[in-house]
């Protein structure tokens, strides 16, 4: 069987809808990686949030 290595990398993002664009990847991408997020948007009080994007 042959194993696929993928690679990631913590990013801290402010608004996650225009992030997501800037980054090249999907919602859907985003959300399969990070299923801590609920909604497109980030409504809960924080100052930044990481988000774990596929790197290329």
């Amino acid at each position: 069987m042959e194993s696929i290595q993928v690679h990631f990398k913590s990013i801290k993002v402010d608004n996650l809808t225009d992030w997501a664009k800037k980054q090249g990847t999907t919602y859907k991408n985003v959300k399969l990686l990070n299923p801590w997020i609920l909604k497109q948007s980030l409504n809960a009080p924080k100052e930044y949030y990481e988000i774990i994007v596929p790197v290329k």
